[in-house]
């Protein structure tokens, strides 16, 4: 009955209902691989994308269906409503267009889920991130969410801008700040800093040497793609209007495959010994071998899984099985 629903119901309502009953499933009993990601033992290459679990309080659900490893966020030091109105749209089948604002339940409370789910009894995914965020930027918070949330991840993700200036190292000062006053309150663990989708290169070489020389570790590549840039596509996207004379939300869906494939590959001649984690359009197993070919150590879905189900998932984890362990030089393979 419910599936018959889905389709006529508003888009934020349609999806907050599937994932609901999505986290009622369990994955298909498939053998995972001797696999490491950033130090840490994952079963598969197939991470579950920020945005899926903002709060932390569904690591429980997210573990059954077979995710090798979990990125939870994005989290704030106080609580976030998020956007007001209509933050939602679906395009198609298979993508959706969303403006939700960054909604967060806080810190304190996003501490505790993970807790929680840490101190929880049976088999769990091992590799826990958190993507976080200060909305004004500021060095202290930085360092409060990094110290907090310390003993209940693995591993640290922030997002950044792509800088639409050639003073690329003086645009980029904010984040390089950022990631300074996180690595002071995450100490050892992993950070890793996701890009927004971007063509440029010379906006890439920035990032990438400003960010490692910052402290970070490696890139996610890439974020959804915003209103304004759905040109870098190479494919016509329908894109919802708020009324005349603005254009809302990111897409996030096939059509970005092509563009953060190119972007992993790009990272990785530049910086080949950096972690990279590749995200966006990703749905089959052909998307996950040219992922992984083109030089990231694992991926993250979240829109196909969120859209077809546990299925795409089962399809994506058996064609990791099948997949060599070291199917490119960076691979995530246990030595």
């Amino acid at each position: 009955m419910l599936k018959r629903l889905i389709p006529f119901l508003p888009a934020e309502m349609a999806y907050q209902l599937s994932v609901k009953a999505l986290l009622k499933e369990s994955g298909a009993d498939i053998a995972g691989g001797d696999h490491r990601l950033l130090g840490m033992p994952v079963s598969n290459r197939i991470g579950l994308a920020a945005g899926a679990d903002r709060n932390g309080d569904n690591l429980a659900g997210f573990s059954r269906l077979g995710f090798g490893f979990i990125e939870a966020g994005t989290v704030t030091l106080k609580p976030r409503s998020g956007t007001s109105g209509k933050r939602m749209w679906r395009v198609g089948d298979d993508a959706l267009v969303h403006d939700l604002g960054l909604p967060s339940v806080g810190l304190e409370a996003f501490a505790a889920n993970l807790a929680a789910f840490r101190a929880s009894p049976g088999d769990q995914v091992a590799c826990i991130g958190a993507n976080v965020f200060s909305p004004d930027g500021r060095g202290e918070e930085m360092r409060t969410l990094g110290s907090t949330l310390y003993p209940h991840v693995d591993f640290f993700t922030i997002n950044a801008f792509c800088p639409n200036t050639n003073l690329i190292k003086s645009a980029l000062s904010g984040h390089v700040r950022e990631i300074k006053n996180l690595r002071f309150g995450a100490k050892e663990k992993p950070i890793l800093v996701k890009l927004d989708p971007t063509r440029r290169e010379e906006a890439l070489d920035g990032m990438i040497e400003e960010f490692l020389g910052a402290g970070a570790d490696g890139f996610i590549a890439c974020n959804a793609v915003p209103a304004t840039g759905h040109h870098l596509l190479g494919s016509s996207v329908a894109t919802p209007s708020i009324d005349a004379s603005q254009v809302a939300g990111s897409y996030s869906g096939p059509a970005l495959a092509e563009l953060s494939r190119w972007m992993v590959g790009y990272i990785r001649d530049r910086a080949p010994t950096a972690a990279i984690i590749g995200v966006g359009g990703i749905r089959t197993g052909s998307d996950l071998a040219a992922m992984l070919a083109a030089g990231a150590d694992a991926v993250q879905v979240w829109t196909s899984v969120a859209r077809g189900g546990v299925a795409v998932l089962d399809d994506l984890r058996r064609a990791d099985s099948a997949l060599p362990a070291k199917a490119n030089p960076f691979a995530i393979a246990a030595e």
